[in-house]
This record gives C-alpha cells, sequence and structure tokens, in this order.
C-alpha cells in the first residue's frame, strides 16, 4: 500500500485547483486553492479561530485542510499507488463521499454497499483487485460518466476531461513504477471548478440536445400511436389495406417506447452514479504542463480531529 503519498499527491492537485475563484456558476462558491468557504469557515471553527475570507488562509492551513479533509478521510495511506492520487483527486473535486462510491463501483467482485464509506470491506476488495491500472482505468470512466451528466458540463467539461485524463495517466504511471507526466494546468479551462454530484446539480434529461429533442418527441408520440392502433383495430377486416396501416402504426409506437425507455434509462444511470464513459486521454495534451517538485510533505498548521459525521 501507498503509505504517506500525501506530499506528491498534494503538489498535483494543487496545480488543478488554481488560484482564486469566484464562480456564480461554480457549486463550490467563493474558493482559495481547492478550499471553498464553507469548508474553510467549518475548519477554523474547529480550530478555535475566528472566521475569515478563504482568499487569506495560508498555503500550511491549506495543506493541513487537504490532508484532513480528503486524504485522510478517504485513507488514501491504505490505497495502492496511483488508486490513492485518483481517489484524492476525485475527493477534492466531487467530495470524498463521491469519490469513494466511484471506487466501489469501480472494484471488481465488490460486495459491499456503495455507500461512499472506506472501510474494512472496501479496502479489503481493493486489495483483491489485482490489476491497479485497469482498475484506475474503471474509476476514471465512472467518474467522467457521472461528471457528462451535471448542469454545468457544458461550461467546465473540456477542464474536467482534462483533469481526468491527466490524473488517470499519472495514477496508472505511478501503479506501475513510473513517475507519470506532469500535471497541467486544468485551471485554465475550467477544470478547477467543483464538481458536485447531487440531485440538484443533474441535468434531466442526461442527453446531448439533438437526442433529447428525440426522445421528447418520442414521448409526444408513443402514446398517441398506440392508442390510434387500437381504435383502427376494429376496422382491420373492413379494408385490404388495413392490416398494413396497423402494422406500421405498432412498428412506431414500438421504437418511439424504445427510445423513451432508453433516454430514461441514461438519465438513471447518471442519477445513480453508474454511468461510465472511457476516458479520452488525448484531452489533456493542448494545455501546459506545469513542473513539480515532490518534496517532503508541506507544512500543515495543526489539525483538530474531523467529525465522523462530517463531509467534504
Amino acid at each position: 500500500m501507498a503509505k504517506d503519498g500525501f506530499a506528491r499527491a498534494y503538489a498535483r492537485v494543487r496545480v488543478y485547483e488554481g488560484g482564486n475563484v469566484d464562480d456564480p456558476r461554480d457549486p463550490g462558491g467563493r474558493t482559495s486553492r481547492g478550499v471553498t468557504q464553507r469548508v474553510y469557515t467549518a475548519w477554523l471553527r474547529r480550530q478555535g479561530l475566528p472566521n475569515a475570507d478563504v482568499w487569506t488562509a495560508t498555503d500550511a492551513q491549506v495543506a493541513a485542510i487537504y490532508r484532513a479533509l480528503y486524504w485522510d478521510k478517504a485513507a488514501c495511506d491504505e490505497l495502492p499507488a496511483g488508486v490513492d492520487f485518483v481517489v484524492f483527486d476525485g475527493g477534492v473535486n466531487s467530495g470524498v463521499g463521491q469519490s469513494i462510491r466511484w471506487l466501489q463501483r469501480s472494484l471488481v467482485g465488490y460486495p459491499g454497499a456503495i455507500d461512499g464509506a472506506i472501510g474494512d470491506v472496501t479496502l479489503h476488495a481493493v486489495g483483491q483487485d489485482e490489476d491497479n491500472d485497469a482498475l484506475i482505468a474503471r474509476y476514471c470512466a465512472a467518474r467522467l460518466g457521472t461528471l457528462r451528466g451535471l448542469k454545468t458540463w457544458r461550461a467546465y467539461g473540456k477542464g474536467w476531461s482534462a483533469r481526468i485524463a491527466n490524473a488517470q495517466k499519472i495514477g496508472q504511471g505511478w501503479a506501475s513504477g513510473s513517475v507519470g507526466p506532469a500535471p497541467v494546468a486544468v485551471d485554465q479551462v475550467g477544470g478547477h471548478r467543483k464538481a458536485v454530484v447531487s440531485p440538484e446539480t443533474i441535468a434531466r434529461p442526461l442527453l446531448s440536445t439533438a437526442s433529447t429533442t428525440v426522445v421528447t418527441s418520442a414521448s409526444a408520440v408513443a402514446a398517441p400511436v398506440s392508442e390510434l392502433g387500437q381504435q383502427l383495430e376494429v376496422m382491420r377486416d373492413w379494408f385490404a389495406w388495413m392490416p398494413y396501416v396497423l402494422g406500421g402504426l405498432a412498428v412506431v409506437a414500438g421504437v418511439a417506447g424504445i427510445i423513451v425507455k432508453y433516454g430514461h434509462a441514461v438519465a438513471d444511470k447518471v442519477q445513480a452514479g453508474s454511468a461510465t464513459e472511457a476516458v479520452d486521454t488525448s484531452a489533456d495534451e493542448d494545455l501546459p504542463a506545469v513542473a513539480v517538485e515532490d518534496p517532503a510533505a508541506p507544512q500543515a498548521a495543526p489539525v483538530s480531529p474531523v467529525p465522523a459525521a462530517e463531509a467534504a
């Protein structure tokens, strides 16, 4: 297992997260270096410190928050090299509970509940999964599939795609013993915006504009066409051509029904977090790489224990 890989993971996620943000479209709201004002306020309260603007947080405080609320909360020290990195990055971007759910869905033969809690069952399943390279790819596909269904995908999808592609390559490099590529400046294209997954942030229907039009039209067509076919059934023997009309209506109704079911199934899969999409590993290639060093763990401010019920 990867013991205390926090320093090198932190250096790379900090590149992804950029600097100060106050975008009304970003669910995270006012944010600095990946730490939202809400998270910073709660952390200061636990330390017995007065509230302050997150933009004024020291680097030591930011490092302490990353360590306590994301790395430690996700038990990343207990995860294999590379797996620790993608789970950590997913937790910073979308919350630890969501990141663990992606991990649980990605484990082969996982017997436990998809509950977002990292415990003995999940850690044992990770240890039993023999191909960490493939596990990382499945995790990143689950993450990308979910993020594509967010209302803010149109605004930040390019950045999130680049971030996940780069994180996958770094994670797989570490899993194989390589240093992996350098992180890239995904903040230049919105990849540092928070990707909060909740009923409020998920778009429905979760399809392309063209597909949405088709599903909507199919919904309007299916029931009336089926009803018309039933009404015309009594005239089947009146005209020689009537069976052909009825057959055509049945086909139209059947196709429309299939389209509607497919559209709803896609939406439900993203809502449940089980949608997946293979990562385009070239998505990060047009962004500048940022050289990072792997120093000792950042000097972090003292941290008070985090209540188990609190989620970042």
